[in-house]
């Protein structure tokens, strides 16, 4: 009609058309009417009508696919300029000072300097691991694995760069991949670290499967969050934090997946607790 009262011979419109049984599909429609003398044949008029539906959502997919991409670079760049620029700032300090400088001094300036880079190589290592996650290349080397050994490592190292003071419970071993129950643990300790309450601990069961739980007294996640594995899911506002790129989790969790275990979260009386599962030793080893 909008063709007709315009003197248009072609036009294209979309909309939402209905099938015989009752569901609705995205449709282009394209009208041709030819013209005589110049004037509209009326009795001639070609109607197209075309199923747009599934392009439509293809269109979409690829819509969110860029989304993604654009999210993730102008997190990775944000996030990984935060601890680059301290090491920069750092080294060119100690480039131009360092003949001035006391010895504990530089030994404190290289120990933060070391700290920060160590964020920059976990960044990268999550980066990674969630590529060949999503392209299936990832391998898992499974081998026992001393958890409460694991834990105190990594604590070792927070604790002197000023972290949490976390109270290890309990001794386990569990087949898995070291490298990426090391990954797994850290993201849950920096997590808790960033976001948990004064209290963080650690609990280490033995049994089948072997489950160790990173808790904390902190407010928990928010009801109106989106799921916290979801990739670049935050749950809290926190711009500025090395590694807050909305992936660890993720990876987390495809990484307990993928060595036969789950990662799951959790609210219990006041607690926040994210809970690793792993195969335990078989008892005949």
């Amino acid at each position: 009609f909008q063709a007709i009262r315009e003197g248009v011979s072609y036009i294209v419109a979309t909309g939402l058309a209905g099938r015989a049984d009752g569901t609705a599909l995205d449709v282009e429609v394209h009208q041709f009417i030819p013209t005589v003398d110049g004037e509209l044949d009326l009795s001639r008029v070609l109607v197209t009508i075309i199923d747009t539906t599934e392009a439509l959502r293809v269109q979409h997919q690829l819509e969110d696919a860029v989304n993604s991409r654009d999210q993730l670079i102008s997190s990775v760049a944000h996030e990984l300029r935060t601890p680059l620029t301290v090491v920069v700032g750092l080294m060119h300090s100690l480039a131009e000072s360092h003949r001035h400088l006391p010895q504990d001094e530089i030994a404190e300036l290289l120990a933060l300097a070391s700290a920060e880079a160590d964020d920059l190589s976990h960044l990268v290592d999550d980066l990674l691991t969630y590529s060949r996650l999503g392209s299936g290349n990832h391998q898992v080397n499974a081998g026992p694995v001393d958890l409460h050994e694991l834990v105190n490592e990594l604590l070792e190292r927070s604790v002197r760069r000023g972290g949490h003071l976390v109270s290890v419970r309990g001794e386990a071993e569990a087949i898995a991949d070291p490298r990426r129950v090391r990954q797994i643990v850290r993201n849950l300790l920096t997590n808790a670290d960033r976001y948990g309450g004064p209290t963080v601990e650690v609990h280490i069961d033995a049994g089948d499967p072997v489950t160790l739980r990173v808790v904390d007294d902190g407010e928990g996640v928010p009801q109106e969050a989106s799921d916290v594995f979801l990739a670049y899911s935050r749950a809290h506002d926190s711009t500025g934090l090395p590694g807050a790129i909305g992936l660890g989790l993720t990876i987390s969790r495809s990484l307990a997946e993928a060595m036969g275990g789950s990662l799951t979260h959790r609210r219990t009386d006041g607690w926040t607790v994210f809970e690793l599962a792993l195969p335990p030793v078989s008892s005949d080893r």
